[in-house]
């Protein structure tokens, strides 16, 4: 546009304006993602199907650490850069608390530590609350309690129990996703798989269709998706009202970082243990959840660092595979 037209345009700046008031007020939701419609009891139920990623050489699921908290009125939620070893300054900030052999400390730390995440690709089948979503594919974020519920079809203890191959589109399961208000939070251990299995659909231009829908998860592990460690530090800060010169850690010796992947688990990261906190609120913590991803599930999310622990960023998920399935494709 040269000088001319933008002068004879300038009328609509009124409307850009606004426009940009918008934007920077809203928050654009992802509409890829399935959430449940809660009743006015604020259960819900949905008849779900677990899918693949659309290439199999890529685990059904990626799982990631967040870090999710209100404090004085503001809620602070932002992925831990702990799921690919890289140090946070929320796990560094509550690690003395660990270290501290008290209940009240470990309240504490609990209240800020970060969640365990999984994404994974599923067909709504019947959603009772919203049937609008009934036969699209969606992704689903979902916590620990119900990626214990996967494994344990996946990988059963007893040899008495028979496995399931979970996201089979033609000899998986489908699942009984039930939501509860347990003392006023979102819980899902009524959930379950049904017992019979077989096709999502009942044609191959009907699995086609579906296949079409599924969605890559790799961009949910870029480097986009996690922040920096003086902007996290800097928003942690604001939120908890600590007033201290931001600082940028030194880059760890191969022997360091050794030392960090042995004591990294599911619920805890390994960070610098000579550093204190700025300030210890009084205040007892309280439970932070996460199957829901919205932190008001009904579990214990965080525990203290345990020793001979794998990493977070979907290391548990490299098993998942579908050898026992040499018919599995879409190529047919």
């Amino acid at each position: 546009m040269d000088f001319k037209s933008f002068k004879k345009s300038r009328g609509k700046l009124k409307e850009s304006v606004k426009k940009m008031k918008e934007s920077g007020t809203k928050f654009k939701k992802d509409e890829r993602f399935f959430n449940l419609t809660k009743d006015d009891s604020g259960n819900s139920n949905a008849l779900i199907r677990f899918l693949p990623q659309p290439d199999l050489d890529k685990p059904p699921t990626i799982s990631f650490f967040q870090h999710g908290f209100q404090e004085k009125g503001k809620w602070f939620i932002d992925n831990c850069p702990s799921t690919f070893q890289n140090p946070c300054p929320v796990c560094e900030y509550i690690q003395p608390y660990w270290d501290e052999d008290t209940e009240e400390s470990h309240n504490y730390a609990r209240r800020y530590s970060r969640t365990k995440q999984f994404i994974a690709n599923i067909l709504v089948i019947k959603d009772t609350v919203n049937p609008a979503n009934n036969g699209k594919v969606f992704l689903y974020k979902f916590g620990v309690k119900l990626y214990n519920k996967i494994e344990e079809k996946l990988f059963p203890e007893s040899e008495l129990d028979e496995q399931l191959q979970v996201f089979d589109p033609w000899e998986g399961a489908n699942f009984k996703l039930k939501l509860r208000q347990v003392k006023k939070r979102n819980n899902y251990d009524n959930s379950e798989f049904v017992a019979k299995t077989g096709p999502v659909a009942p044609t191959d231009e009907q699995l086609e269709v579906i296949f079409n829908q599924m969605m890559d998860l790799d961009e949910f592990l870029a480097d986009d998706k996690f922040p920096e460690y003086d902007k996290m530090t800097a928003k942690f800060n604001r939120i908890m009202k600590i007033k201290t010169a931001k600082t940028t850690p030194k880059a760890k010796t191969a022997a360091e970082k050794a030392a960090d992947d042995s004591l990294l688990d599911d619920f805890e990261d390994d960070v610098v243990k000579d550093e204190k906190p700025a300030t210890k609120p009084v205040q007892e913590a309280t439970q932070v959840a996460d199957d829901d991803f919205d932190f008001s599930d009904d579990e214990t999310i965080a525990e203290e660092p345990k020793k001979d622990a794998t990493p977070a960023a979907a290391a548990d998920d490299d098993s998942f595979d579908f050898d026992d399935d040499d018919d599995f494709s879409f190529e047919d």
